[in-house]
């Protein structure tokens, strides 16, 4: 698994956070970052960031917040700040994140060196196989 994976789809309602809810149980010690407008230049964003955070998960991250997280999610180190203590630096762990805008607005902003650094996961609802309000249908039988 490449460091950055990214799940996207062509539109709304696709079981992208029920996609990412379980790849999170193959990790020890997940953390969740659910983004708002104000909150992605937050110099504490990563407060909940440890040594044995294993994977960071972005939710609801648009393309403008991937434009302004990238050149932070692709470096090998982060740089942690928690209240009332001095900032240190960590080795970046996995990330994933869930982008709301359709994946053809994201593709445009995707080049060759970015492409080589990333995983790109395509989350689909079809009526062979896919996810309702954490439920999954696969040929329309109810798991």
């Amino acid at each position: 698994m490449k460091k950055v994976t990214i799940v996207a789809s062509k539109k709304h309602c696709q079981g992208k956070s029920f996609l990412i809810k379980n790849m999170l149980l193959a990790f020890q010690n997940p953390v969740g970052v659910f983004l708002k407008e104000e909150e992605i230049m937050n110099p504490f964003i990563f407060s909940e960031v440890t040594k044995q955070t294993d994977v960071i998960a972005f939710h609801n991250c648009s393309v403008d917040h991937f434009k302004k997280l990238c050149p932070i999610l692709l470096d090998d180190k982060m740089v942690i700040e928690k209240r009332g203590h001095e900032r240190y630096t960590l080795s970046m762990p996995k990330v994933i994140i869930e982008m709301i805008d359709p994946i053809y607005s994201f593709q445009r902003i995707i080049d060759t060196s970015l492409l080589r650094r990333i995983s790109l996961i395509e989350a689909s609802i079809t009526k062979i196989a896919g996810v309702h309000k954490d439920k999954v249908f696969i040929n329309d039988r109810l798991f």
